[in-house]
């Protein structure tokens, strides 16, 4: 984004007229480049620059009615066709339509960091937190082998009748 919008800022603005009488009738431009269909980049040859900058550019209403302007603005020089200047035509993206972005980008992101902490609380990525209830589903029941165990009903029971009576 900041690159775009150096690029905008060292551009220097200029107007049709201004064009036309500074620049294309002195014969110092390279090229012309209808961006966006929203404006024009004049690019001049090298050597020559405007206040600093080799690049100017301008607002324009319609393609149609660029071409249709630059077209009589040759033939007025008497530039023959093989030697007007050659307009190309591009689609850029713009730094002011990225700065719209911006924060939806900002809020997405944001919403994916906090899905995937919470994921990671939740037991996702090593099990470190505790499942979906936060651990409260877990068991903590162990597995017992009855040989590892020393004591005896005999051992527990004092009492003879309680033998009998549980026996029964």
């Amino acid at each position: 984004i900041g690159t775009l919008a150096y690029y905008e800022m060292g551009y220097t603005e200029i107007g049709w007229k201004d064009f036309v009488n500074n620049y294309l009738s002195r014969g110092i431009v390279e090229k012309l480049e209808v961006v966006n269909k929203k404006w024009v980049r004049v690019r001049l040859t090298p050597g020559n620059n405007a206040n600093g900058s080799s690049v100017l550019w301008f607002n324009i209403g319609s393609v149609d009615s660029f071409e249709r302007n630059l077209e009589n603005a040759q033939m007025e020089m008497n530039i023959e066709p093989p030697n007007y200047i050659p307009v190309i035509y591009k689609t850029e993206i713009e730094a002011a339509s990225l700065s719209g972005l911006l924060p939806t980008l900002l809020i997405i992101g944001f919403v994916i960091y906090m899905m995937r902490r919470s994921a990671e609380m939740m037991g996702g990525r090593g099990r470190k937190g505790g499942g979906l209830f936060g651990g409260v589903m877990e068991s903590t029941a162990k597995l017992i082998n009855s040989n590892d165990i020393g004591v005896r009903f005999k051992d527990v029971a004092g009492c003879e009748e309680a033998k009998v009576e549980i026996m029964e």
